[in-house]
């Protein structure tokens, strides 16, 4: 009997060590397909208006680009047009724009001669779930920062936030 006993607390204790790893890998799984599709989808939402570019100014087309940037997420993520995961064993609910910030040189300062001054320390307060909060980047040329909220499927259900900053790299550098 003693040894059924024995049995019984190895199992429980292999069960529960078995259930977290799991649980820790699912997190981790998830916290690399969305920074990854954040990051992608940051890249294809800088979208240059071309009008400006001819005058020698990295100028972003937001309205196309906010486009692309959602049309990314959901390509990548293997979302539903309305954001939700078509797959569940990732992530859980929707996901959320938080934030979507295209500086290009029509946003920072300039110099006397009328040329864009990076580094640029970006600066942007916005609300996320009732709350105040400040996204602070620094900027080594014209960018498209972005934010997403993450539900994963895990027991614990965790929430997360991943920022992304793509640097547009012109033929200037």
């Amino acid at each position: 009997m003693k040894v059924v006993f024995k049995l019984i607390a190895y199992m429980i204790v292999v069960v529960t060590i078995f259930k977290v790893n799991t649980e820790d890998r699912m997190i981790m799984l998830g916290e690399v397909r969305s920074y990854g599709a954040v990051i992608l989808a940051a890249h294809d939402a800088a979208v240059l208006n071309k009008s400006r570019e001819a005058e020698g100014y990295i100028v972003f087309d937001e309205p196309v680009g906010t486009i692309r940037f959602r049309e990314s997420l959901i390509h990548n993520l293997g979302l539903n047009p309305d954001m939700t995961p078509k797959n569940t064993a990732v992530f859980s609910g929707e996901i959320k724009v938080v934030g979507l910030y295209f500086v290009g040189d029509d946003k920072v300062p300039h110099d006397p001669m009328g040329r864009p001054i990076y580094p640029y320390s970006f600066v942007q307060n916005t609300t996320y779930r009732g709350s105040p909060i400040t996204v602070r980047e620094q900027l080594f040329g014209p960018s498209v920062v972005a934010l997403i909220e993450v539900p994963l499927n895990t027991e614990s259900k965790p929430v997360q936030i991943k920022t992304a900053v793509y640097r547009y790299l012109d033929k200037r550098l």
